[in-house]
């Protein structure tokens, strides 16, 4: 399986245009963030689109400053969280765009959740609400006017988190002429899902890989570090042994390559 030139995507200069729509605020980073580095490096305007960037006045029962709060308080947690995104964005040489929606830890929880019950994110069976889908999908379409992508890559939402649900099913729903779509695999939650991704890749997508280097993982790895309010959940504050996982699942899905894949049609 030989490593993909981005810059066959789009061989004409100053053609190259980006964007990564994200659920939250680190899953691109997580995700494709040496995809991102090396997109850079090849030329390419890479913009970050994250979909759930804002506090809502709900709290969700409690579990929106459980996973949000700094300190109980929501709105200076997600505050914070945007200002680790744009440092960490930078620091790989793209440019974010916060939608502004609520994550789904804002929603009200059913009488038999409690608040730090992390499986109602990730049950299958719920829906999606296509109402939001469908505003979402609206926001995208005006910011994709406006930057005119080459390739948008969207979650294939890998694990079943219902933010990553939503964001995929809203770039399905976005109709512009000549739009070309991929999809990325959702780290971490790929590490640990018993399917394997490929099998999530829509009828008729490409899979392509995207080698990585040292010099592309080790970008990503300072830029995941950036999210450091996010490292309790992420790895309980061992960043070099949760980022050998990345790495060692890298090889895996990569023919023993260090590599990121993205599939499209």
């Amino acid at each position: 399986m030989n490593a993909l030139d981005l810059k066959s995507l789009a061989p004409t200069a100053g053609s190259r245009t980006l964007m990564v729509v994200s659920p939250h605020l680190d899953d691109a980073v997580i995700s494709c963030g040496a995809t991102i580095w090396t997109a850079v490096r090849q030329g390419w305007a890479v913009v970050v689109a994250t979909v759930c960037t804002e506090a809502a006045d709900d709290e969700g029962d409690g579990a929106a400053a459980l996973f949000n709060g700094a300190d109980g308080d929501v709105h200076r947690g997600m505050a914070e969280r945007r200002r680790e995104d744009r440092a960490a964005l930078a620091g790989l040489g793209c440019t974010p765009v916060h939608l502004g929606y609520a994550d789904d830890s804002f929603r009200p929880l059913r009488p038999e959740q409690r608040k730090d019950d992390y499986g109602r994110f990730v049950d299958p069976s719920r829906p999606l609400d296509v109402g939001l889908c469908q505003d979402i999908a609206c926001a995208l379409t005006l910011l994709m006017d406006a930057v005119s992508p080459t390739l948008v890559l969207a979650p294939l939402a890998v694990g079943d988190h219902i933010d990553h649900r939503r964001t995929a099913a809203a770039v399905g729903l976005v109709r512009i002429a000549g739009l070309r779509i991929g999809w990325f695999e959702d780290l971490p939650y790929a590490l640990d899902s018993s399917e394997g991704s490929d099998s999530r890749r829509p009828r008729g997508a490409s899979r392509l890989r995207i080698e990585l280097t040292s010099e592309s993982l080790s970008r990503k790895s300072r830029a995941i570090q950036t999210y450091s309010s996010q490292a309790r959940f992420l790895h309980s504050g061992n960043h070099d042994a949760w980022f050998e996982r990345l790495e060692t699942h890298s090889e895996e899905i990569g023919g023993g390559e260090p590599s990121e894949v993205i599939w499209i049609l």
